[in-house]
């Protein structure tokens, strides 16, 4: 598991990493959960990244955690006080969503 998260973490660091030296403007960064941020005012999904949500819980060793804080916290550190710029894949548009 731990393996597993090191990777999935590493994944988004190398994710934002190439984010801030791709095209667009750079803007301040709010985490949402561990794979999604605010951008600019935009929410933005981390392509390739399946992190728990916020308020989810997991096992470790028999023992129930808060994976989901975890997971915040950890791409919290990873962005915290930096930039960063995003190149779109693809946009998703949710019916009856406000920002459509």
């Amino acid at each position: 598991m731990a393996k597993a998260r090191r990777a999935l973490f590493g994944a988004a660091a190398l994710m934002i990493a190439a984010a801030v030296s791709a095209g667009g403007e750079a803007a301040s960064v709010r985490v949402i959960d561990g794979d999604t941020l605010e951008v600019g005012g935009e929410t933005i999904r981390l392509w390739g990244i399946d992190a728990p949500e916020g308020g989810q819980t997991c096992r470790r060793a028999g023992t129930s955690y808060d994976c989901g804080a975890e997971a915040l916290a950890a791409l919290s550190r990873l962005v915290s006080g930096r930039s960063v710029r995003c190149e779109a894949r693809y946009r998703v548009r949710i019916p009856g969503n406000l920002n459509d």
